[in-house]
């Protein structure tokens, strides 16, 4: 900025941080070289002198603390006597509690045994099945139950609700692995529509930020708004900016109180280039889409998915091997299971593959994005970036 007297007004500086001139190959800065300059209106310099020459001084917000809350305590009493801990044989007393029949009474112990051998879904849906994965006994439970019982000649009638159901879990084959195959099935239909449609999403957006014609244009103008603010000082004379440089756009006011850099930015626009601010709208109408979810749970979700599905083919693969643990009574279930859960998992596996090749896609296409506005690949978040 210009000294006192009858030069210039002083003007704040932009403090951006510049792309080195060794780092535009493939950038922004580089198809907006290529285009000509294309669409970059003629600046009313003397105006816009004016508008930035104050330096109001930015008020700080004080945060305000939020007060501690203290932590809620739940007490409850246990009538049962039990071998189990307290509050695990309370917490297995409220699960069992969802598990009704149709006319609305508590189904027994073996009766969900039978439901989740005949894989019976108008009883376990994902909820139950996740709650009886919790209701599986451990092994340090196990020891405890079967000591008890070594004692008694093997008679549970004494013991409580918990305990039986505990016990009852404990006989059947591969229990864990059954119910996770399970639930795998039954919300696998629902998760592949959700995260293929996510990552569709996101590969549109990441296609359109670099196709977008009107957002070279747009970062042309905050180029040569920023390199004429900074005339004359190190920042300026740039070839690009940093991405993260805009967010400084917003913070930067005016004189006349009534807006920021951000604003005549968009002023410009309406004025002069009305159909460059329309068209990033319309160019960039998968980026409002992609805001909607994390991009980086998105890759989180779709491994958890392939995980559970070598899972699933492992269960099928174990039961297929060792059948020591499989009663006569029970083999009909396992044969019944596993045909269901081959056929199934022919087509799912395909399904997960697609999935997993679209993910690929999707990150090649946010490193593209980091060369593209000269982001470190390492320091490149495709949800801040998108907001």
């Amino acid at each position: 900025g210009g000294g006192g007297g009858g030069g210039p007004p002083a003007i704040k500086w932009l403090h951006w941080r510049k792309v080195p001139y060794g780092k535009l190959h493939d950038t922004i800065w580089e198809a907006s070289s290529k285009m000509g300059g294309r669409n970059v209106p003629e600046l009313d310099k003397r105006a816009l002198e004016l508008l930035l020459c104050e330096d109001p001084g930015a008020k700080k917000e004080k945060k305000k603390k939020k007060p501690s809350q203290g932590s809620d305590e739940i007490g409850s009493k246990d009538k049962n006597v039990t071998l189990l801990d307290m509050k695990r044989a309370q917490n297995m007393g409220i699960a069992l509690a969802q598990f009704r029949r149709s006319d609305d009474k508590k189904m027994t112990g073996d009766e969900i045994r039978a439901a989740v051998l005949s894989m019976d879904t108008t009883v376990l849906s994902p909820d139950r099945i996740e709650a009886l994965q919790g209701m599986i006994p451990t092994e340090e439970e196990l020891k405890t139950l079967r000591t008890y019982l070594r004692k008694h000649k093997g008679d549970p009638s004494k013991l409580g609700a918990a305990e039986k159901f505990a016990l009852t879990l404990a006989e059947m084959p591969m229990l864990h692995s059954w119910l996770g195959a399970m639930l795998f099935k039954l919300e696998f239909g629902e998760r592949r529509d959700e995260l293929m449609g996510k990552v569709r999403v996101a590969l549109k957006a990441a296609r359109q930020v670099r196709g977008s014609p009107c957002l070279r244009d747009l970062f042309a103008l905050i180029l040569s708004v920023g390199n004429f603010i900074n005339e004359g000082h190190m920042l300026g004379n740039a070839s690009g900016f940093q991405f993260e440089s805009v967010t400084l756009l917003g913070g930067m006011r005016m004189s006349n109180k009534k807006g920021t850099l951000l604003h005549y930015l968009v002023h410009t626009l309406k004025e002069k280039l009305p159909e460059v601010l329309e068209g990033v709208r319309t160019e960039l109408g998968g980026v409002k889409e992609v805001g909607g979810f994390s991009i980086e749970f998105l890759s989180a979700e779709i491994s958890e998915v392939s995980t559970a599905c070598r899972g699933a083919q492992h269960t099928l693969s174990l039961l297929e091997k060792d059948t020591d643990g499989v009663t006569e009574a029970d083999q009909p279930h396992v044969s019944a299971f596993l045909s269901d859960m081959r056929a199934f998992l022919a087509t799912a596996s395909a399904q997960v593959d697609e999935l997993g090749a679209l993910l690929i896609d999707m990150q090649q296409e946010h490193t593209h994005l980091s060369t593209y506005f000269a982001i470190e690949l390492s320091k490149f978040e495709p949800g801040a970036f998108y907001s």
